[in-house]
């Protein structure tokens, strides 16, 4: 699972076991508007700059996903982007009501999307999350503070309008990270620029979990230069690349082909029946050309499958005033399949070998369970990697037995000679 997805995964356990609690929205309002003044360069009012952000891979040089955002910043009417990736450039002139639009490739990633959003507005989604009454304090004890909203229609949780923004309290009030439906942001490194404290360091990943970096290597002062503002040749709204946010009753009223006789692999574990949702963007014909699991609650085994059946969906164009727009939106697949080969579960001493790196404690703070034998289950998948980690105990926070584990190396685990996934128990005494 990727830490999008964990993060994800770990909210919703949160929220299932009552682990948040509302705060005071006016308190929360002043502090967004704190964090807005302060982390964000594109404020109204606030001096002009010129800015670079690098964009390389975490893990391999030789990916796609890599490039650079250049913006010439006067006011929120007026600059100029320009954008390089191997998938996809742009250069943009804004002017008053105008603007020039000249693009690279009929797509426009959502990874590159969401560097050019950290750059320019890291925070568009506290909007949604001002004077709402659904905001909430998570962790406050913990290093972040966090106002959220998730509105929940019948229990069930309306993606488009789960929102979290955090901030790390040994920093003062700097923005931590962001998460919603499109994106997970991590930001760090936080330098002084007039009366801002600004990141030069950004973290997203893909979905297929590709971790990415945006790197600021450039901000300073701009004295406006008419020549980069000025726009010669006006695009008109059908020769842009917008992207639109749309619900998936909105979509699915545009579905032109959907794939038919899917045959699911066979799983392991987990529901034979049920639903994923796939985090899907369409180019402006209303193809998918990008797909991702969201969430796969239902069963996680066939998260990396829903990407392919998500792809074969063709939608009609979606349109804002006559002009077609790219959709970006939660995919719902339903699924049904067959039980295949149960997943081994490993015991405490089969654990305690396979697991390096770290320490493996016998006993774990949990006052409210003290004095009894917790089971800490860890699910890690045929390379090694930690899927997700929980316990017997519901009392104890997810995210907090994921930073204690989360340095933890896993062995591979072998049945009949193939090397595979598997379930460890690790068995703690509560004190």
């Amino acid at each position: 699972m990727n830490y999008f997805a964990y993060l994800l995964y770990a909210y919703c356990t949160l929220m299932a076991s009552g682990q948040t609690s509302a705060t005071n929205t006016a308190a929360d309002d002043a502090l967004l508007d704190r964090m807005i003044a302060a982390n964000v360069l594109t404020t109204p009012g606030a001096p002009p700059f010129h800015a670079i952000l690098e964009i390389t891979s975490e893990s391999s040089s030789s990916t796609e996903h890599h490039g650079r955002i250049e913006v010439f910043w006067e006011d929120p009417t007026s600059y100029s982007l320009k954008l390089d990736t191997p998938e996809f450039g742009q250069t943009l002139i804004v002017s008053g009501d105008q603007v020039q639009e000249s693009d690279s490739g009929d797509f426009y990633p959502g990874w590159v999307q969401n560097f050019v959003a950290a750059l320019l507005d890291p925070m568009a989604r506290a909007k949604d999350l001002r004077g709402h009454p659904n905001a909430y304090n998570d962790f406050p004890a913990a290093a972040a503070y966090c106002i959220k909203r998730d509105d929940r229609r019948n229990g069930i949780t309306d993606d488009l309008t789960f929102a979290q923004v955090c901030y790390n309290k040994s920093l003062g009030t700097n923005l931590s990270y962001t998460l919603d439906f499109t994106h997970y942001l991590g930001l760090e490194n936080f330098r002084q620029f007039h009366e801002k404290s600004i990141a030069h360091t950004y973290h997203t990943s893909t979905r297929d979990d590709t971790k990415l970096q945006g790197v600021l290597t450039t901000l300073e002062d701009w004295k406006p230069d008419r020549t980069l503002l000025t726009i010669t040749n006006p695009t008109a709204p059908s020769g842009r690349i917008l992207t639109s946010i749309v619900s998936t009753a909105t979509e699915e009223s545009l579905v032109q082909v959907a794939p038919k006789d899917i045959h699911w692999p066979p799983v392991r574990e987990g529901r034979l029946e049920g639903y994923l949702i796939v985090h899907a963007i369409t180019d402006r014909t209303g193809q998918v050309r990008e797909a991702s699991p969201y969430n796969s609650d239902d069963n996680r085994e066939l998260a990396p499958f829903d990407k392919q059946v998500a792809m074969q969906y063709k939608f009609k164009p979606f349109l804002v005033d006559g002009v077609p727009r790219q959709m970006e939106m939660p995919l719902v697949l339903h699924f049904t399949t067959t039980a295949g080969e149960p997943i081994p579960e490993l015991n405490d001493a089969q654990t305690r070998k396979l697991i390096t790196g770290c320490d493996l404690p016998h006993e774990i703070s949990d006052p409210p369970s003290a004095g009894q034998q917790i089971e800490i289950i860890f699910s890690v998948n045929a390379e090694g990697h930690m899927g997700t980690v929980g316990s017997s105990d519901r009392k104890i926070p997810v995210l907090s037995l994921f930073r204690r584990f989360q340095s933890c190396k896993f062995g591979l685990y072998s049945q009949k000679g193939k090397v595979t996934q598997y379930h460890a128990h690790l068995s703690v005494k509560a004190q």
